[in-house]
């Protein structure tokens, strides 16, 4: 298991945004089995006037629910220094049933992952995200 550090946007390598924000957090799973899951939140996220995610102004539960994502399903690594994730849930349903390809770079107890170029405001970058693993609970 591991914590998100930062999620950012790179084009000609700089930084160039933040998905969901500089204080964005998370977490991602891998399990043995080959079955993996993430979920990543935007930072202070607004309360709804209900207890019922499945309720109220749909207005503001499209606005709360563009400050997360997630998704799981199998995954299968290619090299070590390539992973794909099968989604086979995901919060963008476009999502659901595609692979996700990343490239993964391990050193000691840090995870970045990152993206093959994709467009992203009309140039061309890549999401990179750190993840910092998790100790075992005492």
């Amino acid at each position: 298991v591991w914590e998100l550090q930062i999620w950012e946007t790179v084009v000609d390598d700089k930084v160039v945004g933040y998905p969901l924000g500089e204080k964005a957090f998370g977490f991602i799973a891998y399990h043995p089995i080959g079955f993996m899951s993430v979920n990543i939140s935007a930072p202070n996220r607004v309360r709804l006037p209900t207890n019922d995610p499945f309720e109220g102004d749909s207005k503001l539960l499209a606005f709360d629910a563009k400050g997360y994502l997630s998704y799981c399903g199998p995954f299968s690594i290619v090299s070590e220094n390539e992973i794909i994730h099968h989604l086979k849930l995901c919060s963008f349903e476009n999502w659901v049933g595609t692979d996700q390809h990343r490239y993964a770079q391990l050193e000691e107890t840090t995870l970045t992952l990152s993206t093959p170029p994709q467009l992203m405001h009309c140039q061309k970058g890549i999401s990179r995200l750190v993840w910092q693993r998790v100790q075992a609970l005492k």
